[in-house]
């Protein structure tokens, strides 16, 4: 892989590193611009980032990060190039990895709310998603999406045959995951049907920015070449990222009345459902 040093006209962070980006003064941007020196660039949050025309060692592939602006350039300009979607897995963790590498409250409320337009328009162009919440893991997704590339995958997964998936291979069966794999990972077949479609409907309220008042939206905790929310809810299920807690008799008298049928919470295995518990939760993005 080569990886491609984006300009951009915004000043450095403090602390960031001098070779993160190609720092230049808007002058300079508008020169290259003007000269058609980039392969893709636009304006984000008041500043400007630009893709040089890459000019890559032979044999290398060239790895662009990019907002999704630039994806659109990108795709309108070389429409066999891959895009992979990276997404964090709550907007909670989002806003305080922002925090953390020192943007102040009113930028980290622009970029969750840029990030929440971007995510749907992005699963739109592609259905290689990965969520970054561990960075080993979704390295290793990444990696895997490129080697399937490379041995001839097509660039929209959408084309492929129906029973692709990015992260094994597919078994021949009936159901995928097995019916076996997910029974492992409940009681019963009762708690799999209650537990698989009370978090299908709370992807399927992640993916519509539904929300039905009904608390934090927990975006999918797995990557899946399936847009079907029941099915991600199965695979979440059978890597045991969703899992089930039944209140005891004393919590349900506690309990506000929901509407719910009693005896099941469903929660995803991710920062933002911890803490909400997800009990009425339904079911980020990042460039």
């Amino acid at each position: 892989m080569w990886l491609s040093r984006s300009w951009t006209t915004r000043p450095r962070r403090s602390g960031e590193a001098q070779d993160a980006y190609h720092f230049v003064e808007p002058g300079a941007f508008d020169a290259a611009v003007s000269s058609g020196g980039f392969l893709e660039w636009a304006e984000f949050l008041g500043h400007r980032y630009g893709t040089p025309n890459p000019t890559p060692p032979p044999g290398r592939d060239v790895l662009l990060e990019i907002d999704l602006q630039g994806a659109r350039q990108v795709l309108a300009r070389h429409p066999e190039a891959l895009l992979v979607l990276l997404v964090p897995p709550s907007a909670d963790v989002q806003a305080e990895r922002l925090r953390r590498r020192g943007e102040d409250e009113e930028v980290v409320a622009q970029r969750l709310e840029k990030g929440r337009q971007e995510e749907g328009e992005g699963r739109a162009l592609t259905r290689y998603v990965v969520v970054n919440d561990e960075l080993e893991r979704a390295v290793s997704q990444v990696a895997g999406i490129l080697e399937d590339r490379r041995r001839g995958a097509p660039a929209d997964p959408s084309t492929g045959p129906p029973n692709r998936s990015l992260m094994a291979q597919r078994r021949p069966t009936l159901m995928d995951p097995p019916i076996e794999e997910l029974l492992d990972q409940v009681d019963s077949k009762f708690t799999l049907v209650a537990l698989s479609a009370k978090r299908a409907r709370q992807i399927n309220s992640y993916y519509n920015q539904l929300g039905e008042g009904l608390g934090v939206v927990v975006p999918p905790q797995v990557t899946s070449v399936s847009g079907k929310p029941l099915t991600i809810a199965f695979e979440e299920i059978a890597e045991a990222k969703a899992g089930f807690h039944r209140p005891e008799p004393g919590d349900a008298e506690e309990a506000e009345p929901t509407g719910e049928e009693p005896g099941l919470e469903a929660a995803a295995d991710s920062d933002a459902a911890a803490s909400a518990a997800a009990d009425e939760g339904e079911a980020d993005s990042g460039a």
